[in-house]
């Protein structure tokens, strides 16, 4: 939980057209310089091409925000 408080910008939803959650993407933001990186550290209740349009979407937000350098996938094993 104190993840997504401090890098709300990284915690993405996908919602049905019945307004529910669906699915999520959590992230973080960590590193200095050459070292900043956007790390995915949790993810759930995803199809491949909802997983596909929120990762696009957490690179271009580290990108045009944070100038990141590189994106850190740590994909659950049960996923």
């Amino acid at each position: 939980m104190s993840i997504t408080m401090e890098h709300p910008e990284y915690f993405l939803v996908t919602v049905s057209p019945g307004d529910r959650i669906t699915g999520f993407v959590c992230a973080y933001n960590p590193g200095e310089g050459i070292e900043r990186h956007c790390g995915v550290h949790d993810m759930r209740g995803l199809t491949d091409e909802m997983l596909e349009s929120l990762l696009k979407a957490l690179e271009e937000t580290a990108d045009k925000i944070h100038k990141v350098f590189y994106l850190k996938l740590h994909v659950p094993w049960e996923y």
